[in-house]
């Protein structure tokens, strides 16, 4: 997990990404859940910094967000953060729906049509 986060620091603090917004997907998140929430296990083996209690799948993935939002130079960056499970199809297509609109919503805003 941490080298995905130093990786995720080089790209989104390029040159060449200035300008850009940022789709980040959490994957597997169905084999996040069942270890977080199952199994009853704390992200602070990954994470040393994370308090929030174990077991609590909504908290561990607020604190990896804020984690990957946070290594971001530029703080006004817009990234958007899906949380996917690769195998479900309808999910791979609510996010990939989400992923067009926002494209779409940036390419009419800088032409001035939204």
């Amino acid at each position: 997990m941490l080298e995905s986060l130093q990786l995720f620091k080089q790209v989104i603090n390029n040159k060449y990404f200035v300008n850009t917004s940022v789709i980040l997907f959490l994957n597997k998140i169905d084999l996040f859940e069942e270890k977080i929430v199952k199994k009853k296990r704390s992200i602070t083996i990954a994470f040393e910094g994370y308090s929030g209690p174990a077991g609590d799948l909504d908290a561990a993935v607020k604190f990896i967000e804020k984690k990957y939002r946070s290594v971001a130079d530029n703080k006004e960056k817009n990234i958007y953060c899906h949380h996917t499970c690769a195998t479900d199809t309808q999910q791979v297509q609510y996010v990939l729906d989400a992923v067009l609109d926002t494209i779409l919503s940036s390419k009419l805003k800088g032409c001035g049509l939204y």
